[in-house]
């Protein structure tokens, strides 16, 4: 489906995960000049997705934090859990590089402590 196309497009699986900011428009103001080209996916499913269309390696992810997505229990599939989520559920396919571009500062320092622990605990270079 939407993901198939464009990773035709792309070697390098760079994920942007944000329900309402266009990477496009970040890349304009952005301090990273060598941004590769961004998959824009906007909630848990969408990545699911997209991680079942893709075998490449996720070289960069840059997590928001709020989502406004919910699952039937009414838990929020915010940043934060789906960066637990890819940790449990896809250890081998993490992130090389986790970047929070998040304006929830708790919710951004919640991602990079996480990410900075599996890097620590559960990565082995």
């Amino acid at each position: 489906g939407l993901f198939k196309q464009h990773l035709k497009e792309v070697r390098i699986v760079w994920i942007w995960l944000d329900d309402n900011r266009d990477p496009k428009v970040y890349r304009e103001h952005s301090i990273f000049p060598d941004d590769g080209d961004w998959i824009w996916v906007k909630n848990l499913g969408e990545l699911k997705e997209l991680l079942e269309a893709a075998d490449e390696p996720i070289e960069v992810m840059s997590f928001d934090h709020d989502l406004s997505d919910w699952d039937e229990e009414g838990t929020e599939l915010d940043g934060y859990y789906i960066i637990k989520w890819l940790a449990k559920n896809h250890l081998d396919r993490y992130p090389a590089n986790v970047r929070v571009h998040s304006g929830n500062p708790i919710g951004a320092k919640n991602i990079r402590t996480y990410d900075k622990n599996v890097r620590k605990h559960l990565l082995v270079n």
